[in-house]
């Protein structure tokens, strides 16, 4: 892996399952000498979400119950920028911008997920979609306080919408009922099942509450997004007409008893969690839960190369003696991942000499141990992986030197549904550090994408 951005960043606060790949990918933050000599100005530290020096946060009702549905109108006004020179500018734009490459990609994973399981995406001025347009479409913006302003809704909308939906997934989880297809030969893209999601839900949180992101969270701004989003939920529940509480498999009828009953564990655990609980009606949170259950995706965004025209290689077309050669050579790796109880895939990618985008394009396996076809793969060498699709679009985008002819919004689309594949594909005993491990890989691909996307023309802006 290259040095991470992420560790910059982190590095100095983290525990727990995130902290050590952290301090092997890279030092602290290198501009922190230019921020010890301008301790006397205003902006004397560097900037993070919700730092009193940077942002106040301004609430006022909506004049209008449509697109918000009375809600709220929820907003972080950036502090006049006006004592910093053109150098000291730049300088914070960097850290800026390391910032928002975490927020923005966390805010992708999270809607290709929420895409996935059916959930709608709410596209006013206090939902995900709108803010993760807004990223969009200013990607090579060379104005601080605008990408500030994105920064700090981008951070809060994404964070209250996923502690929200966590509760649901916990909900969701709760129901034990076995839901994850068995493997097949050419394994099709399934969801995650709703105790790992919620684990890779918990380390997105983590990452965002960590102090390298966060200085101190506004609860009353979480909160404030939080009753935005319920507030429409309720709305489009109302549409739909009565809540039924009967189903096939008997989940609603067991969601609502447990959220209904204010002394359940459930009910405790997130009443102390979400200030905005105990007012949440059972019968929308019911709804909400049961979505989890979704095994095949409902939706997926439209990728970059369509996957007849990825460049795979026809096996049948290589020449015998060589395709025999190269059997040979697969057989040893796969013995030796065997002998260091190593997937196959972790032994090429430890392999410097072999070349990952080379390998995937013959359709090998390049996994890491914790996916769920480590082990087929080690086992049977002349297997076709079945993640080969996902990989592939991977090392496309990690070798790719510039932005290509594809739009920023579909190479972003391309990388981040594969990195969810990726992570929804880990086994459900996956240790955390494996799963963080792959979400700080998806950041690392990301983060190249910006910066192309930021090189594009003549004018370097700050990256």
């Amino acid at each position: 892996m290259t040095t991470s951005l992420y560790s910059e960043l982190h590095e100095e606060s983290l525990e727990g399952p995130l902290a050590e790949i952290m301090r092997q990918n890279g030092n602290l933050d290198k501009n922190s000498e230019f921020f010890l000599t301008s301790s006397l100005k205003r902006h004397s530290r560097p900037y993070r979400v919700s730092s009193g020096e940077w942002v106040t946060a301004v609430t006022s009702n909506s004049p209008s119950p449509s697109p918000t549905y009375g809600a709220s109108r929820v907003t972080s006004q950036v502090l006049s920028l006006d004592d910093l020179t053109n150098d000291e500018i730049a300088t914070h734009f960097v850290v800026v911008l390391k910032i928002f490459s975490q927020i923005y990609a966390i805010a992708k994973l999270a809607q290709i997920a929420f895409m996935g399981y059916g959930i709608e995406l709410d596209n006013s001025e206090t939902g995900l979609r709108y803010w993760i347009d807004r990223a969009e479409t200013n990607i090579a913006t060379d104005n601080l306080g605008e990408l500030i302003t994105i920064v700090e809704h981008l951070f809060y909308v994404v964070y209250a919408r996923i502690k929200l939906e966590m509760a649901g997934i916990e909900l969701c989880a709760l129901y034990k009922m076995e839901t994850r297809p068995a493997m097949t030969k050419d394994r099709q893209f399934y969801m995650p099942e709703p105790n790992h999601l919620y684990r890779i839900f918990l380390l997105f949180k983590d990452i965002l509450d960590s102090p390298g992101i966060c200085e101190e969270r506004d609860n009353d701004l979480i909160s404030r997004f939080m009753e935005n989003y319920v507030r429409m939920l309720i709305c489009k529940d109302a549409r739909l007409g009565p809540f039924c509480i009967d189903d096939i498999l008997g989940y609603r009828r067991y969601a609502y008893s447990i959220v209904n009953n204010r002394h359940s564990t459930y009910c405790k655990k997130w009443d102390s969690l979400i200030s905005i609980f105990p007012d949440f009606p059972p019968e929308t949170m019911t709804v909400l839960s049961e979505r989890y259950f979704t095994m095949t995706p409902k939706q997926v965004p439209d990728c970059d190369i369509p996957v007849n025209e990825l460049p795979f290689t026809n096996l049948e077309l290589i020449d015998p003696v060589l395709r025999e050669k190269q059997i040979i050579l697969d057989h040893r790796i796969g013995t030796l991942a065997k002998l260091e109880g190593k997937s196959i895939g972790d032994c090429r990618r430890d392999d410097g000499k072999i070349r990952l985008l080379h390998e995937v394009k013959h359709s090998k396996c390049i996994c890491k141990s914790a996916c769920v076809c480590a082990r087929k793969c080690t086992y049977d060498v002349e297997r076709r992986c079945p993640c080969a699709e996902r990989q592939l679009r991977m090392q496309l985008a990690m070798n790719r030197k510039g932005v290509g002819r594809f739009e920023f919004s579909d190479r972003v689309n391309t990388v981040t549904l594969a990195g969810f594949q990726g992570l929804a594909a880990m086994k459900g005993d996956a240790r955390e550090d494996a799963i963080a491990e792959e979400i700080i890989d998806i950041f690392e691909i990301i983060s190249m994408e910006i910066h192309k996307e930021r090189l594009i023309g003549d004018v370097v802006n700050w990256v």
